[in-house]
C-alpha cells in the first residue's frame, strides 16, 4: 500500500454514495409515455375506420405510472468512483497540496 493517507472524501474505500442523477434521489420514475396508443393519444379503428381517442390516457398521449428506477432500484443513491481519487482510496497530490 502506498505510504500518501487515505482520501478523505471516500475514507480510503475508492467509492462514493451520490444522488441517483435519472431519478433525481426519489427512486421512482415516472413513465408519461402511454403505451396502448404509444403516445398518439388515438389509435385506428378499423371496423369503423376512423381514429378514436385512446381509452387508457383519455387522447393526452400520456399515462402517469411510477415505476422503480433501474439505476438505483429504487434506494435514491448510487455508488460511484470517488472522483477525488480516481477510485484509488489514496489522497492525491492535488488533495494534499490544497490542505
Amino acid at each position: 500500500m502506498s505510504d500518501r493517507p487515505l482520501c478523505d472524501n471516500c475514507n480510503g474505500t475508492g467509492r462514493q454514495l451520490r444522488t441517483c442523477f435519472p431519478c433525481r434521489g426519489w427512486g421512482t420514475l415516472t413513465n408519461s409515455y402511454c403505451d396502448a396508443c404509444e403516445g398518439e393519444g388515438k389509435f385506428w379503428a378499423p371496423e369503423l375506420k376512423e381514429w378514436r381517442e385512446c381509452y387508457t390516457c383519455s387522447g393526452t398521449g400520456r399515462h402517469a405510472t411510477e415505476v422503480t428506477c433501474t439505476d438505483c432500484h429504487g434506494d435514491g443513491n448510487r455508488i460511484d468512483m470517488c472522483i477525488s481519487c480516481w477510485g484509488s482510496g489514496v489522497q492525491s497530490t492535488t488533495q494534499s497540496n490544497a490542505q
